[in-house]
């Protein structure tokens, strides 16, 4: 594989060989023979151009989920849970920010506790995204049965396992709870998304402009319940 005018394909082999590596990936910037890029994998001569990349874009995206969430100071998988247990309903630290308006705080703690309670009532869980003529928020509610809880701030936590008729039904349960918001939420977008394009396009039509500042994103803290994007696992 390679860009530019610099191929190093030969020099990716030599240090794959040399070292014996699953996969090495070489990134050369104003080389001899040009800037240039080049990955080998182990049995790469059956892979093709596409793979080859694909591979490129996994290493990068695992060591950049690694250095942020060593960043954040967050635990890896497979440590022990914190100490302790998180008391009353869950309360993701993205809730409420620390600087929000009369309106932003209702709608967070006020409009959205009434909601989270229903929910409560009825053993049921899911995702609220709500909205006002000025504020915005989102809240994240989940059930007794659900194996996916806040520990005991930032980090959501997945436990499940098999060991009882009723440890595994709640794990069937939760990923079917996982898989119905991520399908649900997947439509939600795309459908809005939809709106807003030809909203957006019916109103540049007619000569207005459109503009759109995010409610709901207090600084320091955030509206959004993913701050990182997705780029820690």
């Amino acid at each position: 594989m390679t860009y530019d005018a610099g191929n190093y394909d030969d020099i990716a082999a030599l240090v794959r060989h040399k070292t014996q590596a699953r996969a090495v990936m070489v990134v050369v910037i104003d080389g001899k023979r040009g800037g240039g890029m080049a990955v080998c994998a182990r049995g790469g001569g059956a892979m093709s151009e596409a793979d080859k990349m694909q591979m490129m874009l996994d290493m990068f995206r695992s060591h950049e989920s690694a250095a942020v969430a060593a960043d954040l100071g967050l635990e890896p998988r497979g440590v022990a849970p914190a100490e302790g247990e998180v008391k009353g309903p869950p309360r993701m630290r993205q809730h409420r920010g620390l600087n929000d308006d009369d309106d932003q705080m209702h709608l967070r703690q006020v409009v959205g506790d009434e909601l989270e309670a229903v929910l409560r009532k009825y053993d049921a869980g899911g995702v609220l995204l709500l909205s006002s003529r000025t504020a915005a928020a989102w809240r994240s509610v989940f059930p007794s049965w659900c194996g996916l809880q806040p520990d005991p701030q930032a980090v959501l936590r997945l436990r499940i396992n098999s060991r009882t008729p009723e440890a595994q039904a709640n794990a069937d349960a939760t990923m079917h709870f996982i898989a119905a918001v991520r399908e649900m939420c997947s439509d939600y977008a795309n459908f809005y998304g939809r709106l807003w394009r030809q909203a957006v396009d019916a109103l540049k039509a007619q000569g207005a402009e459109v503009e759109h500042t995010p409610l709901g994103r207090a600084p320091g803290v955030g509206g959004r319940p993913d701050p990182m994007g997705g780029k820690v696992e």
